[in-house]
């Protein structure tokens, strides 16, 4: 519990609460006899309005389970001693959105059942969170690669606060990629005179095959990589920050 200023541990006295370890979490989302239950069932999105091809659920009065489970809260006239746990499985279409809102505790957290799918081409970049454009990223740079027709994509950086970008203190890297029947390759080519925050690329290339015989830079020196069989990805580490290069997969 924290006051302006200072932190102390909370005191809860006598102890109400019923999740008091990892063993008691676990039973949580789980049925467990005469402590938990699941009660599946459904919820319809409604177009709203008519016409709008938006899908909606909203209301102000969520009670899912009223007279079931254990039964309504002894003295109320809804069950409360519930939390919802939704599935969803859909077909993701470019330029669709989600928005979703809760009056308490809510998280959305899509698991790796979700089926992203990218254009044939793309090179997307991808930098650990921070909290404001000043904020340095702590960790590499990720390019992932998924080769096809006009293979580009781009990265720019400034320092996420001043105007300095007017007087070129920026940076612009293009991106291009190539694929033969035997080889993979990713190239930069940068302008501008900012300074890069990465000290690491981490490039992910898909569609590669089978293991690669080798994984070299532009100078020939091999690079650390790894290949994941079942995915057909190789994930490659490029140390530094390095802003123009080329790096060439061959199996």
């Amino acid at each position: 519990m924290c006051g302006i200023g200072s932190c102390v541990p909370w005191d809860i006295s006598p102890i109400t609460y019923a999740i008091k370890s990892g063993a008691s979490f676990d039973q949580w989302y789980n049925t467990v006899a005469n402590l938990n239950i699941e009660l599946p069932g459904e919820l319809s999105l409604v177009e709203t309005p008519p016409g709008s091809g938006v899908s909606v659920f909203d209301t102000n009065a969520f009670f899912p389970i009223d007279n079931q489970g254990f039964g309504n809260t002894p003295g109320q006239q809804h069950n409360y001693h519930f939390t919802t746990e939704i599935h969803v499985k859909f077909t993701y279409q470019a330029g669709q959105t989600f928005t979703f809102r809760g009056d308490d505790d809510f998280q959305a957290k899509p698991d790796d059942s979700v089926r992203l799918f990218v254009r044939a081409g793309a090179i997307i970049p991808e930098a650990p969170v921070v909290q404001s454009t000043r904020d340095v990223p702590d960790g590499p740079l990720t390019l992932t690669v998924w080769p096809g027709p006009d293979c580009s994509g781009s990265v720019y950086v400034d320092d996420g606060e001043s105007f300095a970008y007017l007087t070129g203190k920026s940076r612009r890297l293009s991106l291009s990629c190539e694929k033969s029947d035997t080889s993979l390759s990713l190239q930069s080519a940068s302008v501008g005179e900012y300074a890069p925050w990465w000290k690491e690329l981490r490039i992910v290339l898909h569609e590669v095959p089978k293991p690669p015989a080798s994984v070299t830079d532009a100078s020939g020196a091999k690079l650390q990589h790894s290949y994941d069989a079942a995915k057909k990805t190789l994930v490659v580490s490029v140390p530094g920050g390095l802003t123009d290069f080329k790096l060439t997969a061959t199996w």
